[in-house]
């Protein structure tokens, strides 16, 4: 796809994936159907967004960057999302 893009806009799909790899909205791999993802910066890990991601791995199973086996969760850290 990324070629096709670039293909179609007329620039190198190396470029394509530089900017679908800088922000985190495009994925480049599948996600869940619902796609977690948990601020670790230094303002929300002292709110307590280490515990969080804990809590969310413990609970789903699996670990930051993966999927749950059925498809429903991907969980993610994340940047600055603004919300702490």
């Amino acid at each position: 796809v990324l070629e096709e893009i670039g293909q179609y806009i007329g620039i190198h799909p190396a470029q394509v994936r530089e900017v679908a790899s800088f922000y985190t909205m495009y994925n480049l791999n599948p996600v869940g159907k619902y796609h977690l993802k948990i601020c670790t910066n230094v303002a929300c890990c002292l709110r307590g967004a280490e515990e969080l991601v804990q809590h969310c791995e413990k609970k789903l199973g699996i670990q930051c960057g993966e999927t749950t086996p059925d498809k429903k969760f991907t969980l993610m850290e994340e940047e600055c999302l603004g919300a702490c």
